[in-house]
């Protein structure tokens, strides 16, 4: 909580407003103390007042309360925890140990469905109060409201959460991302759904709960998440090279529980990344670990995405076109009938994308580009239809250096200006 936002809500109180007014820099000292959280704050200047009430002379208690160090501080903050954890219901007692689980704001959905509870429930309602009137968490107002628990409140709070279930925890946890997970998706054709997971913490929260599946060995899991935001980690521009990338992670515990269509899928993915941000040595190192797999009886549809990427690899990084168009023409006739949509526009974009660099006659090509372009708009393939908008208008101005027809950069202009009109509403969701 922000200073000016903490010492607004002491103020709100009618003792805090009194003793604030008569010595402003003890909000200061609060707001240290606190980490900028109002419980014991508010629970000091509760204590100065009904001192004064007593006949204690304000400016008296006042001085007395500025003098507390941070341990002091910290073991207040314990006993009125202790004294508020006894009068709190079930339901609150479990919304605030959910809460204090993560390190970040949770949602409200996230919470009530660990909970079991709906948000419409009067329960819930009363809950939640609770925790508002003993100042024991904030709420984040957005489109899905989010809970903050302070890092003190937490770290009290979970001394007391070993007689709750853990296992129901992460069983609830797995559920709710196994959910939302699969609900985005490759969503190419319906880029909204993308928007889920950017509400603020949401992502370091998604991070989290697999830190979690992999704390307690729920690798099939954790890989099932991992596979469905594949788009999203794309698009959002989630490249982790390395141990910390999460397909690294899933590739290494498809290992351990000897999947190995999992395995390479999780290496393609990788694959992928690395190649389309050329970085050439980690995409060889690891298309020789992914080579090793291709005979151990994978899917033609994991085979399909693994000569895509080794394509991918060849036309980015070692700019050998022929060969990787070659490998993408292959894909087209050979392996799909057996992969989604999304894999065969992808496929086809790239070939295309080769194309162009080994047809010299420009008219074929923007013939062949122009085709695939309608093919990507009745699929709402957002961000192919982009980049067949800027190939097209490039081949255009190549037509033009060649003729000097000033039609040509007409034409060029037209694509450019669809392409901008698209990017201008989508820019964040085309990558």
């Amino acid at each position: 909580m922000e200073k000016q936002e903490f010492e607004t809500m002491l103020r709100k109180k009618r003792e805090g407003d009194i003793v604030l007014e008569k010595s402003p820099e003890l909000s200061e000292k609060l707001y240290k103390l606190s980490s900028g959280f109002p419980f014991v704050a508010v629970y000091i200047l509760k204590q100065i007042i009904e001192e004064n009430h007593l006949g204690n002379p304000l400016n008296d208690s006042i001085k007395k309360h500025l003098n507390y160090e941070t341990k002091e501080y910290e073991e207040l903050a314990s006993k009125i925890i202790e004294n508020i954890w006894e009068r709190l219901s079930d339901l609150a007692k479990q919304i605030l140990i959910t809460c204090s689980k993560f390190k970040y704001s949770v949602s409200a959905k996230l919470v009530s469905y660990i909970c079991n509870v709906e948000v419409t429930d009067s329960k819930w309602r009363e809950a939640l109060k609770e925790l508002y009137d003993n100042d024991l968490i904030t709420s984040i107002i957005l489109n899905n409201p989010r809970f903050n628990v302070n890092n003190m409140i937490k770290m009290l709070v979970l001394t007391y959460s070993k007689q709750y279930d853990n296992k129901n925890f992460y069983n609830r946890i797995t559920e709710y991302y196994t959910q939302v997970a699969t609900n985005i998706g490759e969503c190419y054709n319906d880029l909204k759904k993308l928007e889920i997971l950017d509400d603020v913490d949401e992502w370091n929260i998604v991070v989290e709960v697999l830190e979690y599946l992999k704390k307690v060995q729920r690798y099939k899991e954790y890989i099932n998440i991992v596979r469905e935001l594949k788009y999203y980690i794309y698009v959002r521009g989630i490249w982790q090279i390395g141990e910390e990338s999460l397909h690294l992670k899933r590739a290494d515990f498809a290992k351990k529980i000897n999947d190995k269509n999992e395995e390479l899928e999780g290496l393609c993915d990788y694959i992928n990344i690395c190649s389309k941000s050329k970085n050439k040595l980690e995409a060889e190192k690891y298309l020789k670990i992914a080579e090793n797999l291709i005979n151990e009886n994978i899917d033609k549809r994991v085979l399909c995405l693994y000569y895509h990427v080794k394509a991918l690899y060849l036309n980015n990084c070692i700019g050998d076109y022929e060969q990787a168009y070659e490998i993408w023409k292959n894909n087209r006739e050979q392996y799909f009938e057996y992969v989604n949509e999304y894999r065969k526009l992808v496929n086809r974009l790239w070939e295309d994308r080769c194309y162009l660099k080994i047809e010299k006659n420009i008219n074929k090509v923007c013939d062949t580009l122009i085709k695939s372009c309608n093919n990507a708009k009745d699929k709402q393939f957002t961000r192919g239809i982009v980049d067949y908008q800027l190939l097209i208008a490039s081949k255009k101005i190549d037509k033009f250096e060649i003729e000097k027809d000033y039609k040509y950069l007409e034409e060029a202009d037209h694509w450019l200006k669809e392409a901008k009109e698209i990017l201008d509403t989508n820019r964040k969701d085309i990558r």
